[in-house]
């Protein structure tokens, strides 16, 4: 290979290091439940049998399903890891390969359970690994790797050209490696002599699939697919009916195969690729790769976890989630198995097994529901636009409309018990019932203040509070109610008390606290710009509050220390919940759900590895439409860089470049320039770096 060329893949890969790059792995126990298992790109999948498969990603992501796609567990995630394909010769023996600082191979011999680094260099990355036995395999990246002892040890069998992205073996003998410009390498003897082929294209190739010695095809950038019926000596094009860029390909029979891309398109052909044909996938992420275990069953995998898996040759599509993304606003657990969500678009939502399945009723209204409470298991109120009020007597099997006629938008509820309770519009109005809902009163209206939250501890005390630090507590059911009033101007969006007495509120960039029912409130976290939309105790001294940009801290000490938790998700939370210390749900942005059954991160009591020098971001609104924030935790002084990548790994620019002091800063971006879609921003140290997913609108 020339200089030239190897001068210009090396600082590819340093773009391609920096842009995967994932920060430090951490004590934090939460993840996520709705609408897909992970938020990790997916970008390969592979089955044994008809039944039994794996899928591997970003955030080292490695995933399980036994029943032909419909259900998967994780079985192993490493943060410091970006997989890009996973290969299984049987039901106990694996690999997957990607990047970890440089390249990585890891391997199982029980099914999984456990995996072993067996590979690893310090630059450039890996993109497919295939074995033909249980000893001979291969791997492409910047060259290609071939192991003759079941990937314990591996060497350099050809230095290529270009890039390769995929690889593709029909037996020991036979295959086929391709990757960017159109470039393809062709062996029939084990890759102990490799050949160039010419494509006659100049496209990147994604990915490339060979049902026989003869037959092959190869998918790529902008819809190009190009196909060989003699064994690659001649490539010619076939019109794909699309301009979307294809990640992957399958056959099942030299005349039936699938390809997937770009916003979800999935092509399917019964005839050799001359007619493609578009299948719906019923998503707009982007599909990575594509296994079909049958002639009618299939899965495929993509962006943000997203996995599609067909029963019926891809004539229907259906996806491991409710098929919502839009924004949930409310959560509430009445134990550690029952817990209710509500959405912007009307969506209710509740599972019966901890989120381990999630059932959608779109039936009981259009309007946008804000929030959701239980007095008991069996009765509930959700309340939203409109003045729409929707009770449940029977454990939500049925919904009674109780709405309220005017323009009120009902941002918050709370009950004490079955009959007594309280809702509030955002517009400054208080309103109770004593009837269970059936009847309401107004109570109370605050003209020009916009109130958030209501909370009481029983039936005569209770606390609203809104923006520009408005408080208000009521001691006799809300007859009257009195200001409370403190030295903080913050929008405030969430109050809660454990007893009469003690009791947090939280809002922009603020948690305050009092011990006095209100009358003094103490200052216990205060941070510009970080979002903090709700807050929630299980006792007077384990609380947690969660925000924007996927924020999530914790106190174990009634907030005179609060911590940041990593949530595994970067969007908007809107609120957290917890049925007891371990057990809790918090909902946002795109359908997610997040669930913790430890309490979200390792007790105080327990020993913890403590880094000396750290850095902590986050991003908010996330997604965003024209004005997004960073903010950035450093534990000390540091030379920061802040780079903004495509999805692609494309560099955009640096938005940051020089010494920052330690504390917490914020950056804002605006993404009125962006197009809508994910863009991920690296912030890079001298001793960490991390990546953060942008999701623009």
């Amino acid at each position: 290979m020339n200089n030239y060329i190897r001068t210009e893949q090396y600082c590819k890969a340093i773009a391609i290091v920096v842009f995967l790059s994932i920060s430090l792995s951490s004590f934090g126990q939460w993840y996520l439940q709705h609408p897909y298992l992970t938020t990790s790109t997916l970008r390969g999948v592979c089955f044994i049998d008809e039944n039994e498969g794996w899928a591997a990603g970003d955030d080292g992501i490695i995933l399980h399903t036994q029943d032909a796609g419909i259900n998967w567990e994780i079985k192993y995630q490493n943060d410091s890891c970006d997989f890009r394909n996973i290969y299984f010769i049987d039901q106990n023996e694996g690999w997957v390969v990607g990047k970890k600082i440089g390249e990585v191979i890891l391997k199982t011999i029980d099914g999984g359970n456990t995996w072993e680094e067996v590979y690893h260099e310090n630059w450039f990355l890996l993109y497919d690994i295939f074995f033909s036995t249980n000893e001979l395999g291969w791997a492409v990246g910047y060259e290609i790797l071939y192991s003759v002892n079941g990937a314990e040890s591996w060497e350099i069998q050809y230095d290529p050209t270009y890039y390769l992205r995929s690889l593709c073996f029909i037996d020991s003998n036979f295959g086929w490696a391709a990757g960017d410009n159109g470039y393809i390498l062709h062996t029939s003897n084990g890759g102990q002599n490799w050949s160039e082929q010419n494509s006659g294209q100049t496209f990147k190739i994604n990915s490339i699939y060979f049902t026989d010695a003869q037959k092959g095809w190869g998918v790529g950038s902008t819809g190009q697919i190009i196909h060989t019926t003699d064994g690659g000596i001649n490539w010619v094009p076939q019109n794909s009916n699309t301009t979307a860029s294809l990640y992957g390909v399958h056959f099942v029979t030299e005349l039936k195969g699938w390809a997937v891309g770009e916003d979800g398109i999935i092509l399917v052909t019964e005839d050799g690729g001359n007619t493609w044909l578009i299948q719906e996938s019923g998503v707009t992420f982007h599909l990575t790769d594509i296994s079909f275990q049958t002639l009618s069953q299939g899965v495929c995998v993509g962006e943000l976890g997203v996995i599609c898996y067909t029963t019926d040759a891809g004539g229907n599509w259906e996806t491991r989630s409710t098929g919502i993304i839009s924004e949930l606003t409310g959560i509430y657990a009445t134990d550690n198995n029952t817990v209710w969500s509500v959405g912007i678009g009307g969506e209710v939502l509740n599972t019966t097994n901890g989120g381990l399945d999630w059932q959608l009723n779109d039936s009981v209204t259009n309007y946008p529901l804000y929030e959701i409470h239980f007095s008991d298991f069996l009765n509930g109120w959700m309340v939203g636009y409109d003045g729409t009020i929707f009770h449940t007597n029977n454990g939500g099997t049925n919904w009674i409309d109780q709405s309220i006629s005017g323009t009120y938008i009902l941002i918050s509820c709370y009950f004490v018990n079955d009959s007594v309770g309280w809702v509030i519009d955002i517009n400054g109005a208080v309103i109770k019932t004593e009837d269970g809902g059936f009847s309401w009163n107004l109570q109370y209206t605050t003209p020009g203040i916009i109130i958030r939250d209501v909370f009481f501890v029983n039936e005569l005390t209770g606390w609203v509070v809104g923006n520009n630090g408005f408080i208000i507590k009521t001691v006799n059911g809300g007859s009257t109610w009195t200001i409370q009033n403190h030295a903080y101007d913050n929008n405030l969006y969430s109050v809660f008390f454990t007893d009469e007495f003690t009791g947090w509120v939280s809002g922009d960039g603020i948690i305050l606290k009092t011990t006095d029912g209100g009358n003094n409130w103490v200052e216990q976290l205060i941070s510009d710009n970080l979002w903090l939309k709700d807050i929630y105790f299980i006792d007077e001294n384990n609380g947690w509050a969660c925000g924007g940009g996927g924020t999530l801290l914790n106190t174990q000490n009634g907030g005179d220390d609060w911590t940041f938790q990593p949530s595994t998700t970067d969007v908007n939370l809107s609120q957290v919940v917890f049925s007891d210390i371990d057990h809790g749900w918090a909902c946002g942005t795109v359908a997610n759900i997040i669930h913790t059954d430890n309490g979200g991160a390792v007790r105080i009591e327990d020993k913890v590895l403590v880094l000396e020098n750290y850095m902590s971001v986050n991003i908010f609104p996330n997604p965003c439409y024209k004005t997004t924030y960073i903010e950035i935790n450093l534990s000390t002084d540091s030379k920061l860089r802040i780079d903004i990548f495509d999805r692609a790994g494309g560099f955009l620019r640096s938005i940051q470049s020089g010494i920052i002091p330690k504390g917490i800063q914020s950056v804002s971006l605006d993404c009125s320039q962006f197009r809508p879609g994910l863009y991920l921003i690296i912030f890079q140290t001298d001793e960490q770096i991390v990546s953060k997913k942008l999701i623009v609108f």
